[in-house]
């Protein structure tokens, strides 16, 4: 290895430098990157019985709060499988905003 490449990354092995090679030719220069940011599609959104869930508690209390949501989900699905609860809320915002005239008319249909 060549000095200048040692002072940049010290903690460098040849095994490393043998791995990013390879991933280098068989999966392009994108892959060496890692795999950082968001993941669209892989939410709440993906799971249907999440949603069918939440979109229950909104149609029968649509005055509940996320916190009572998570509960529902936690004595329905278990702790394992229910998300965080900053997750259900933005999950539950974005639902909110794309389906304003459909929660009017659950929470206030004389509205």
């Amino acid at each position: 290895m060549e000095p200048f490449v040692r002072e940049l990354i010290p903690d460098t092995c040849a095994n490393s430098l043998h791995n990013w090679q390879k991933k280098l030719q068989t999966a392009g220069i994108a892959s060496l990157a890692g795999n950082y940011g968001h993941r669209k599609g892989s939410g709440l959104a993906s799971r249907p019985e999440i949603v069918d869930f939440v979109r229950a508690m909104l149609a029968d209390h649509p005055h509940c709060t996320c916190k009572h949501i998570r509960r529902g989900m936690i004595a329905r699905f278990g702790e394992a499988q229910t998300p965080a609860l900053r997750a259900l809320q933005r999950f539950v915002e974005t639902w909110k905003r794309e389906n304003v005239s459909a929660l009017l008319k659950i929470a206030n249909p004389d509205a």
